[in-house]
């Protein structure tokens, strides 16, 4: 009898459909986070990584949700996610989650509150998200046609192009003094994470250093080049030298350095998308080439005047990096507000009935 019957695997399938009614919280992957079963999902079946709470007669199911998205519980849950490589909550520790036991009726005025809360929180947050986008469009928009009017030369002209080494994935490794390597996973639009860092578990040989990023050069993942926020292309920072470079992603280096940030500035507007969209090889993951990369047409610095243009490229950048840090900012404070009174309202520190009355007001 090491088989379930037909009837104990239909009961088991029916107990793990989800329901209207239910809350769903992440047990892996996004740890605690919370959302009530949209009508959409109805009748689904939970995966592994998701937990359900049913809420039981008498109690409304979004008072349970934002009860979980309170800071109180939020750390409890912190303590309780377990696991050395893939962090999980377990069952049994869900349970012992507490939560304040309020009265029905009360229960739905504070969900009521919360719900018309939240969602006025939720819009402006998406409005400060709506404004970084139409700056970093703006800024690009203004770069390309400042830069229009400057004769255009392909870019394997002003520039040396070198993919990445093909290291074997068994030398890799999360621990070591050995080099840093840069994958397309630490490449996004504008920037470098190297948080998520393999490194060389053995010293590379001499003739590999000719792969070594220096400040000032360009890389490009090659490996789904778009995103959504732009073209997946950022400049070595100081910090960054000296990383390997990885296959999947291209370096650009350039002997003068107004002619980089031009090319750079080239890179992550829509005439680059334009240029390589329509040939872009590979079917679920696709790619660009060395001689795609190449043949793109960059602004030619001019002999005159060059760095008062790349001065204005800069100018335009750093407004957009300014406003864009001062939507994060605020939307991280939005945040921090959601959470902060939805922790007042389902503890009882605040005072719902006036906080209704003067809302009314």
């Amino acid at each position: 009898l090491l088989c379930k019957t037909t009837e104990e695997i239909e009961a088991s399938y029916l107990r793990s459909r989800v329901r209207t009614s239910d809350v769903l919280i992440a047990i892996r992957g996004g740890i605690g986070d919370v959302e009530l079963v949209p009508r959409s999902i109805d009748g689904a079946n939970l995966t592994q990584d998701v937990a359900r709470v049913s809420a039981k007669p008498g109690t409304d199911p979004r008072f349970i949700r934002y009860c979980m998205l309170s800071l109180p519980v939020q750390r409890d849950i912190g303590r309780r996610t377990t696991g050395a490589t893939i962090k999980g909550l377990n069952i049994e520790e869900l349970k012992e989650l507490a939560i304040p036991a309020i009265p029905g009726e009360k229960q739905g005025a504070i969900a009521d509150f919360l719900d018309a809360e939240t969602a006025r929180i939720d819009q402006l947050a998406e409005r400060y998200a709506t404004l970084a986008d139409l700056a970093v469009e703006r800024e690009r928009t203004s770069i390309a046609w400042m830069l229009a009017t400057l004769p255009f030369v392909k870019l394997k002209r002003v520039s040396s192009l070198l993919p990445g080494f093909s290291f074997p994935s068994e030398s890799f490794g999360h621990a070591g003094v050995y080099e840093r390597l840069l994958r397309g996973i630490n490449v996004s639009p504008g920037a470098i994470d190297l948080r998520d860092c393999v490194r060389l578990k053995h010293l590379a040989p001499a003739e590999l250093k000719w792969y070594q990023l220096l400040e000032g050069d360009v890389v490009v993942g090659m490996d789904r080049p778009f995103v959504t926020s732009g073209t997946r292309a950022a400049r070595v920072s100081a910090a960054d030298s000296g990383t390997l470079l990885v296959q999947r992603v291209c370096r650009l280096r350039f002997a003068n350095p107004h002619q980089a940030e031009l090319a750079y500035a080239a890179l992550l507007g829509p005439r680059f998308v334009g240029h390589v969209e329509h040939s872009l090889t590979g079917v679920s993951v696709p790619h660009l080439s060395e001689e795609q990369i190449g043949d793109f047409e960059v602004p030619l610095l001019p002999m005159r005047g060059a760095s008062e243009i790349v001065g204005k490229v800069r100018e335009i950048s750093e407004r957009t990096v300014r406003l864009r840090s001062t939507c994060v900012e605020v939307r991280a404070r939005l945040a921090e507000r959601k959470q902060a009174l939805i922790t007042a309202a389902v503890t009882g520190q605040l005072d719902l009935a006036r906080e209704i009355a003067e809302e009314a007001s």
